[in-house]
């Protein structure tokens, strides 16, 4: 047993030290100290605009509504939420106060933005702050308006809190995000512009890209599968007392191949996972800080470790601990009700033409991580014997 402590206790302390001194590396480096607001803060509790809210706008006396908004955006200080209807009105007849800012990735940048937006993609801050500078010197507004994808994205507002630590006092945030803006025919550039010219109406229901919460894509039905298939065959063969070398090296390295997938991204973006772990609105903010920054080092880490047989059972207990955790928080999150996003490996996807609606990816999840379970536990089994018999020694 002493050399199983010592196994996990080595591991996580490399692990700490690698993640600390990763962070500093970073463009999407996460502050330590940095508080995270509780999820239902960020949650509104307002009525979905209609055309009408915006055919009102519309029809407004473009003085008088500039007269209005300017003194709205002089008494402002700090961040102030707006809707649909409220951005749009600041967009027609404010909009030379303000400066428009898209937190999102390039990706869904170039696909399509807000007319006259400028990008400062939250979790690269860095790469993007020396752009925004310029033009927030070249225009100098009044106010800036920040935004992201829709009403689920709280980019935006975690956006909104650097930049009012940075100085800049007057901010809005459009929580309704381009998806609205877009689907209610508002002007936008990029590659979506023609597809909306083209659109039969602006209430013509067209998305940027699948609702993930609607389904999964083929892609990912497959990758959760393959684990849970297996998971369940080597569980029989355990209860069988079949299990072979053959089976448990094959266990450590589909085991070890999937935690090192799912460690890499998250290495990439320590900021972009913390945010993943508060979307489960469960830990405070000093676990959600050290565990975005020790925990995928500690996955890649002990996923190397495992296919070393004498570090094997102290490799697979921690990831037998950490797939624990992960069931736990998932699975008092379904129950709940609470809509949140795993951040357990890259949402990347090559097959985009394979969405399936009506697949409940959380219980994927369950399913998945039971099979890895499964795979650690025998890792840990496979050398109790062995490392028993080196202890008594």
């Amino acid at each position: 047993m002493k050399s199983i402590a010592w196994t996990v206790s080595g591991i996580c302390i490399v692990a700490l030290i690698a993640g600390l001194i990763n962070n500093r590396l970073q463009t999407g480096k996460l502050d330590l100290k940095k508080q995270w607001p509780a999820f239902s803060s960020l949650q509104s509790q307002e009525q979905p605009e209609t055309s009408d809210d915006l055919a009102a706008v519309e029809q407004e006396d473009p003085e008088q509504a500039f007269g209005e908004l300017a003194a709205e955006i002089e008494g402002l200080q700090g961040i102030q939420d707006i809707n649909l209807t409220q951005a749009r009105r600041l967009f027609l007849y404010a909009n030379d106060l303000l400066l428009w800012v898209d937190a999102r990735e390039d990706s869904l940048f170039e696909k399509g933005h807000i007319q006259g937006a400028i990008q400062l993609y939250f979790y690269e801050q860095a790469n993007y702050l020396q752009g925004f500078e310029t033009a927030y010197s070249d225009k100098q507004p009044l106010a800036l308006v920040i935004y992201c994808k829709g009403k689920d994205c709280h980019d935006s507002h975690f956006l909104a809190e650097d930049l009012l630590k940075m100085g800049y006092s007057k901010i809005f945030v459009y929580r309704d995000g381009f998806d609205d803006w877009f689907k209610a025919g508002l002007p936008i550039e990029g590659e979506l512009s023609q597809t909306q010219a083209n659109a039969a109406s602006p209430e013509a229901g067209i998305s940027t890209e699948p609702d993930p919460k609607k389904g999964m894509y083929l892609e990912h039905i497959l990758r959760d599968s393959i684990p849970f298939v297996l998971g369940v065959f080597l569980f029989i063969l355990w209860m069988r007392k079949q299990i072979q070398p053959r089976h448990v090296t094959l266990a450590m390295l589909v085991l070890a191949a999937f935690f090192i997938f799912a460690a890499i991204p998250k290495i990439g973006n320590p900021l972009e996972f913390a945010k993943s772990i508060w979307n489960y609105d469960i830990a405070p903010s000093i676990l959600i800080n050290y565990g975005a920054i020790g925990m995928p080092w500690l996955e890649l880490i002990a996923a190397l470790a495992i296919l070393v047989p004498l570090l094997r059972r102290g490799a697979s207990g921690i990831l037998l601990s950490l797939l624990v955790v992960f069931i736990v928080a998932v699975g008092f999150n379904v129950l709940r009700g609470h809509d949140f996003n795993c951040g357990c490996t890259s949402t990347k996807t090559f097959l985009t033409q394979t969405f399936l609606s009506g697949w409940n990816d959380k219980y994927m999840l369950l399913l998945r991580d039971f099979g890895l379970l499964v795979m650690a536990g025998l890792g840990l089994r496979a050398q109790a014997s062995q490392s028993e018999v080196s202890d008594q020694n």
